[in-house]
C-alpha cells in the first residue's frame, strides 16, 4: 500500500502506516500545501522561490524524522519479541529526499528565470 511506512514480519505481518504517526502526517500536509501554493504564485517569482525553499527544508526535516523512526523501529524490533522477524520499509520513505532535491532545483531555475527577466528589462531601457 502507498501509505505503509514499515512492515514487521512475513506471515502475520504488522503494518505501520504514515497516518498513525501524527507529526509525520503533519509534515506531509505542510509540504503538500506549500508545494501547491507555489503553483499559484507564478507571477511573483521571489515568493515562489522562497516557498520552494521552505518546501525543500520541510522535506529535509521530514526525511530526518523518518530516518529517526527507521533506526528507532529497528532498535525496538531487535529488543522486543520481533527479534526474529524481518523489518521491511516502504519505498515511499525516500520520496521526501527526492522532493527536496526537486524543490531546490526548481528554486534555482526560478532564480535564473527572474534574473533573465531583470536583464531583459534593463536591456530594453538602454
Amino acid at each position: 500500500m502507498f501509505l505503509r511506512f514499515a512492515t514487521i514480519g512475513a506471515e502475520d505481518s504488522v503494518a505501520i502506516m504514515y497516518n498513525e504517526m501524527a507529526p509525520t502526517l503533519a509534515f506531509i500536509i505542510i509540504a503538500a500545501l506549500v508545494n501547491g501554493g507555489t503553483l499559484f504564485f507564478y507571477k511573483k517569482k521571489t515568493l515562489q522561490m522562497r516557498l520552494s525553499n521552505i518546501s525543500g527544508i520541510t522535506n529535509i526535516i521530514l526525511q530526518g524524522y523518518l530516518l529517526y523512526h527507521l533506526f528507532k523501529l529497528r532498535e525496538l524490533c531487535e529488543s522486543a519479541s520481533y527479534a526474529h522477524e524481518a523489518v521491511s520499509f516502504s519505498l515511499t520513505m525516500v520520496f521526501p529526499a527526492i522532493a527536496a532535491i526537486l524543490d531546490f532545483l526548481a528554486s534555482r531555475a526560478i532564480s535564473r528565470q527572474e534574473a533573465a527577466g531583470q536583464l531583459r528589462i534593463r536591456l530594453k531601457k538602454s
